[in-house]
């Protein structure tokens, strides 16, 4: 799957109430193996904002990732989350995580999307090889987005970061705390 096709189908549903069930819709036309390069597509551009500075955004406004339990499981779907806002979100917040004080709240339930290409895979097929497929699929692995390498393991520690390097390191979402009674 190439990116302005999986682009194509994330910015579809990103406009829709019941943006699993869009989703869901859309990936049922495609042919198995086009689903299966979907999810891997979707692996990789999450992968992608598995960066320090997104890290550090994110501990912010979710209060140390805690939006789904203070586990590496909370950043995961809070960048699910980030693609599932679109390109043109998902872009901006990759030039600069500060960008993320413009958004008005963080969506939670997009956990659902982990898995959302196998179920829809499973329906469409009645098989359950969706493991074996997803392993044998060669799809071209993506090693940089946004001019910044995917494989960059992050190196920030949820609630590390001094409260006066933050407030240089993001102003505008420190700020937007503030706008609502909160510090960081």
């Amino acid at each position: 799957m190439d990116e302005e096709t999986f682009w194509r189908i994330i910015d579809a549903a990103a406009g829709e109430d019941d943006h699993e069930a869009a989703l869901e819709l859309a990936l049922a036309k495609l042919d198995p193996l086009a689903i299966v390069a979907f999810q891997k597509h979707l692996d990789w551009v999450a992968g992608a904002a598995d960066r320090p500075d997104i890290v550090g955004a994110a501990d912010i406004v979710l209060g140390g990732c805690t939006g789904v339990g203070s586990t590496d499981d909370g950043f995961y779907y809070f960048r699910l989350w980030l693609v599932a806002m679109g390109r043109a979100s998902y872009e901006k917040v990759m030039r600069d995580a500060d960008a993320l004080a413009d958004f008005a709240e963080f969506g939670a339930g997009y956990e659902q999307l982990a898995s959302i290409a196998e179920r829809v895979y499973e329906a469409k097929t009645g098989r359950a090889d969706y493991p074996d497929i997803w392993e044998a699929t060669a799809e071209p692995r993506i090693t940089e987005y946004a001019g910044k390498p995917v494989d960059v393991k992050s190196l920030w520690e949820p609630g590390y970061m001094a409260i006066e390097r933050a407030r240089l390191v993001y102003p505008r979402l420190c700020a937007w705390l503030v706008e609502r009674g909160l510090d960081y």
